[in-house]
């Protein structure tokens, strides 16, 4: 004697709301439980046991037996569990390569910065007094007010002194711009 298939499963293909709520009483519980073994968050799981649950309503999909249905269930929360993992470890392998690639660029700019400051305070050095303590006092966040006073010097003459010195440093630092202008530095 052949068993019969529920009365629920019958609806559920008719696309009876009767149906769908036996199924969602008889089913939802398990399917997230399943999911869950697949994802370990509770609402990834119940997402995508509610999109497998969307899916079947929309596609009115018929089933022949509880089994055929169990079946079709399973294998499509499985596919949607996996498809999730897939998403989620390729989004961490894209989250890690933007941090290495910004760490690697925020390294690589801590190296320009350090090596203009040197060539910098190198070619500041390398001028003659007393531009150079003005330029020393300027780079340490002194006022040209300041530095007058500190030098004894009027305030004409330091700006005299840094409009001097700027042209001189123009002069030397002048292929250091260009490189960075090209965006040649350290290639």
């Amino acid at each position: 004697m052949e068993q019969q298939e529920p009365k629920w499963l019958q609806q559920l293909c008719r696309g009876e709301e009767e149906g769908y709520r036996v199924f969602f009483e008889e089913y939802y519980q398990v399917l997230g439980v399943f999911a869950m073994k697949y994802v370990k968050e509770k609402e990834a799981a119940e997402d995508i046991v509610q999109d497998v649950i969307l899916e079947l309503y929309s596609r009115r999909l018929r089933f022949d037996s509880v089994l055929a249905l169990k079946s079709w269930l399973f294998t499509s929360v499985k596919n949607k569990c996996v498809n999730h993992i897939r998403h989620l470890r390729s989004r961490e392998r894209y989250l890690r390569d933007i941090g290495a690639r910004e760490e690697g660029e925020f390294f690589l700019d801590r190296i320009i910065e350090e090596e203009i400051y040197f060539l910098l305070k190198k070619a500041v050095c390398g001028l003659a007094d007393p531009v150079r303590r003005i330029y020393e006092l300027s780079l340490k966040g002194h006022s040209n007010e300041e530095i007058a006073v500190l030098l004894d010097l009027t305030l004409d003459s330091v700006k005299s002194y840094k409009k001097r010195g700027k042209q001189i440093l123009r002069e030397r630092l002048k292929g250091l711009m260009g490189m960075l202008s090209v965006g040649t530095f350290f290639v």
